[in-house]
């Protein structure tokens, strides 16, 4: 489930993929603490934020205050399809096989295109000086990893797969973290401004 609400449901053979390369996953971690994620299972489950309807553009906070969950949603959204091209380059380096590259290069295509959709989107709301700060950085972090995620998929798709794997873990793997920090610290920021409007709010 996405901050979003939105629900990705996922065939048996599609969560094992998601799953196996996870399986022996080591990093060196990212942000302050150095947090290391490791997908271990998947289910569907409810967020501390419940189901926002992405019909709705506003969240009622009383009678003469909204606050926009829009930036929220989009950026929500954003991480969910990210983390799914950043599966894909892993999936088509870990291969060795060349229908399940060309199916991880068809599906990585697709994301790029809802991923610009939805950062037009975003970035076309009402932007805290902050916020534009951050979306700035991470529309370069997120180009410069896209660079190096292609000449992953390029390795594989000449089926030079050892290639591969080595630009993904030692290259796109690190511009995938920083940029991947970089967007949660946006929707972190999204929320703390959240939480001052709803302070305001009650005051």
């Amino acid at each position: 489930t996405s901050l979003s609400g939105v629900l990705l449901p996922l065939a048996a053979d599609e969560i094992e993929r998601i799953l196996s390369p996870e399986a022996d996953h080591v990093c060196p971690g990212v942000g302050e603490h150095r947090i290391c994620v490791r997908v271990a299972a998947i289910a569907d489950l409810r967020t501390r934020f419940g189901y926002v309807d992405a019909t709705n553009e506003e969240l009622m906070i009383d009678a003469d205050r909204l606050v926009t969950v829009k930036g929220l949603e989009f950026v929500g959204k954003i991480i969910d399809k990210i983390n799914l091209v950043r599966l894909n380059a892993v999936t088509a380096s870990n291969a060795a096989n060349q229908e399940v590259v060309k199916d991880a290069i068809s599906k990585t295509q697709q994301r790029d295109k809802e991923i610009d959709e939805l950062w037009k989107k975003y970035t076309a709301t009402t932007l805290t000086p902050e916020e534009a700060k951050l979306a700035d950085s991470f529309a370069q972090q997120w180009k410069a990893y896209k660079t190096s995620r292609d000449v992953t998929m390029n390795f594989a798709a000449a089926n030079n797969f050892d290639a591969a794997k080595d630009n993904a873990k030692k290259d796109a793997g690190p511009k995938y973290s920083i940029a991947r920090e970089t967007i949660f610290s946006l929707i972190e920021l999204q929320g703390a401004v959240a939480k001052e409007e709803f302070t305001q709010a009650q005051s």
